[in-house]
């Protein structure tokens, strides 16, 4: 006897029933099961509020991630295009979006040239934020500087 019955054989993603036998009854009873892709957990929640502080398809992607850490039963793995399917946009914007969660220090990427990226999660995220510092330049320095040049052109 099938073990599996499809409760609607119209639709392949909604649930199976599971055919189990009660041998105190001695009968089959049905017992629901999906067959849905799910994440393996646990996913830190902290990882998850800084993935989706960050703008964009980043936490898409980071969650497309997480999945694939439990498909792959590995923190590091390459990804590939199923990872693009789940996180559902396009390589350009996968590829921003991992540079994001990379300098949130969500993850490491290690790229290589003619290959996909390859990903490693980091279970505890750092609370660093890296932050390009840019220094304005104040007034005083400025007329120092036209000082100089006009002295050396000057002479």
């Amino acid at each position: 006897m099938n073990k599996y019955k499809l409760t609607n054989p119209n639709d392949k993603d909604l649930a199976f029933t599971k055919l189990r036998y009660d041998p105190n009854t001695k009968t089959h009873k049905h017992s629901k099961t999906t067959n849905q892709p799910f994440i393996r957990g646990p996913i830190p929640l902290n990882w998850i509020k800084k993935a989706s502080a960050i703008d964009g398809k980043a936490l898409n992607v980071g969650l497309s991630l997480w999945f694939m850490h439990g498909v792959k039963q590995s923190v590091s793995f390459r990804t590939t295009r199923e990872t693009l399917k789940i996180a559902n946009c396009s390589r350009q914007t996968f590829s921003r979006s991992l540079d994001s969660l990379e300098l949130s220090g969500l993850i490491k990427v290690a790229r290589s040239s003619g290959r996909r990226p390859e990903v490693t999660i980091l279970l505890n995220p750092s609370n660093e934020k890296y932050e390009v510092k840019v220094e304005e330049p104040s007034v005083n320095n400025f007329i120092d500087e036209l000082d100089t040049q006009g002295a050396q052109h000057g002479s």
